[in-house]
Parts: structure tokens; sequence; C-alpha cells
């Protein structure tokens, strides 16, 4: 069970928006790993709707010189109709951390890259270079990547606390020309 919470750094009264999620996640050997799960965001001080997801997660891990562990997985999702930019998305995950807590705080840390491929949702209008509507669809492809630091911190049995940075990239990559 997870429960993220969003504030503004310039209003930390106001929450952006709350994810809470729930998932299962089993360990098919000591490399692969397969998870599932729900998730529903909420946007308390707008007027969007809710949105839901279920999805499901693939991953292979490796160690790397009995210091690492590195991982690598693809997570499939489905999005309810309040989520419009897409109805599917596809994620290739990277994840690299250490493979033993450091005992200072029992410290994990951890660098981590998400690739995401969307596809379905409401279509829009390309144009081109001119500023002319040339067609309306869907944007599928690739359009975002983003880079996850953390620190994690068992402080107690069933109690993990962590902190991290997420820096988010848009893009348009084996998209449409327009």
């Amino acid at each position: 069970l997870n429960h993220l919470r969003s504030y503004s750094l310039n209003n930390p009264v106001e929450n952006g928006f709350n994810q809470t999620s729930a998932s299962v996640n089993y360990n098919l050997t000591r490399k692969l790993s397969l998870l599932g799960g729900a998730m529903l965001t909420s946007f308390p001080f707008s007027l969007s709707e809710s949105t839901k997801r279920v999805y499901a997660r693939a991953s292979y891990k490796i160690r790397l010189a009995q210091l690492l562990n590195w991982s690598n997985g693809v997570q499939a999702e489905y999005h309810s109709s309040a989520e419009t930019r897409f109805r599917y998305r596809f994620i290739y995950i990277t994840r690299l951390s250490n493979r033993k807590e450091i005992p200072f705080l029992r410290l994990t840390l951890t660098a981590a890259y998400w690739l995401y491929y969307n596809q379905g949702g409401n279509q829009i209008r390309y144009f081109d270079k001119t500023g002319l509507v040339v067609t309306r669809h869907s944007p599928d492809g690739l359009h975002r990547g983003r880079l996850y630091l953390a620190a994690a911190s068992k402080v107690a049995r069933g109690l993990t606390v962590s902190l991290f940075y997420m820096q988010q990239n848009e893009f348009n990559l084996l998209s449409s020309e327009f």
C-alpha cells in the first residue's frame, strides 16, 4: 500500500494531488519478479476528475560486482476515461541500487530512469510547419522520461521513510511527423 501527497513549494498548504495505490509483488525466482496493482489519483483543488489505472510489471534483476543490484522491467498500464491524454501506457524501467543497506540509518540509495510510451487517448490537432491543422489523432509515441534519485531508510519494521528527487522531461520520439 502506498500513498503520495504533492504540495507546492510556493504555497505549502495547497495540496496539488494525492495518489493511493495497492499492489502485489511476487518473486518467481531470485532474478525475475511480477507486480500488479491499481492506483487512484485525485486533485483536491481542481475540477479534474479522479483518474484510475491498473498495471502489471515484469522485472529482471542482476548483481553487479556483488555491490549493486541492476533491474530492468516493463510495465503496462490501462487508464480510466478520466485520463484523456492516453488510454494505455507502456514504461521501460531501469534501476540501480546498493545491494546491501548502508548500516548508517539502514540506508538504500537508488537511481532509476522511466521511459514512457503513450497509446490511445483523446485525439488532438497536429499542425504542419506553417501552422495549418493537417490531422487529428491520439498522441501515440515516446513522450516522457523521468530520472529518479532516492534515499530510503527502514526506520522500523514495516516502515520505510524515503526522500527522492524526480526530474521529468517531455519530448516527442517515434511519433507522428506533425
